[in-house]
């Protein structure tokens, strides 16, 4: 059995990486696409808007991608990839040592990249690379059968479930994805189900909350207040 303080930095590395995958998607679709429509999602989504406005005059592609590979922004991809690396430093000693070298060789790519000033035909190459090889960090992670692969997946369903709150809260108007939305949830309560019975009885009645407010089709903002206490109870769980 894995220590708390273990399952802890695993969990966060779990919700780093989807963090980073999920908004590099955005990205990539944004610069594929760049209408300030598309420019201001990863915006909205990360909730930058007033901090971006501080550093750049306008909404351009080419500021997007700097700001985004700022590592000064805590809501940047290269904040995420040095979270993921932290953690998984932190339990290198669990980790399988070919998920580790993946890791760590990305961050050390990523970040010898910007050495120097970059033009913006280099850093979107740079972003484009980065799909291939954060999927191939996941595919490592989806072929543990271990602890290890439930408390990164458990954070990553917390994460993904999160993401699909706020996309649908910055699109006001648009109806959350119900089959997209239970489907997560369904996971995240498996993953939940398979820790230790102490740990899932701490969880069980915020999870039962949100799984109800979920059912009722509540309000995004409900559902999201509901998730912030799951979140928590996770986090005390791992406190103790």
């Amino acid at each position: 059995m894995l220590l708390l303080s273990t399952a802890a930095d695993l969990y966060w590395l779990g919700r780093y990486l989807k963090r980073s995958r999920t908004l590099l998607s955005v990205l990539l679709k944004a610069f594929a696409q760049p209408s300030r429509e598309q420019l201001i999602i990863p915006l909205s989504l990360t909730a930058t808007g007033a901090y971006y406005y501080q550093q750049y005059p306008e909404v351009k592609d080419h500021f997007i991608a700097d700001f985004f590979s700022d590592g000064q922004n805590a809501s940047s991809i290269t904040a995420c990839l040095v979270a993921i690396r932290a953690d998984a430093q932190a339990t290198r000693g669990s980790l399988p040592s070919q998920l580790w070298l993946a890791i760590n060789k990305l961050y050390l790519t990523w970040q010898a990249s910007f050495v120097s000033k970059i033009d913006y035909p280099v850093l979107l190459a740079k972003y484009q690379s980065l799909d291939p090889e954060l999927a191939q960090i996941q595919q490592l992670i989806d072929d543990l059968s271990s602890d290890i692969a439930l408390f990164i997946n458990l954070g990553q369903s917390i994460e993904a479930l999160d993401n699909l709150l706020r996309q649908a809260f910055i699109k006001q108007g648009m109806p959350l994805d119900q089959q997209q939305a239970q489907q997560i949830l369904l996971d995240l309560e498996g993953y939940l189900q398979n820790l230790s019975a102490p740990i899932w009885h701490k969880v069980i009645e915020p999870m039962q909350k949100l799984r109800q407010a979920m059912t009722e089709q509540m309000p995004v903002v409900a559902l999201q207040q509901h998730l912030q206490q799951l979140t928590a109870a996770i986090t005390d769980v791992f406190a103790t």
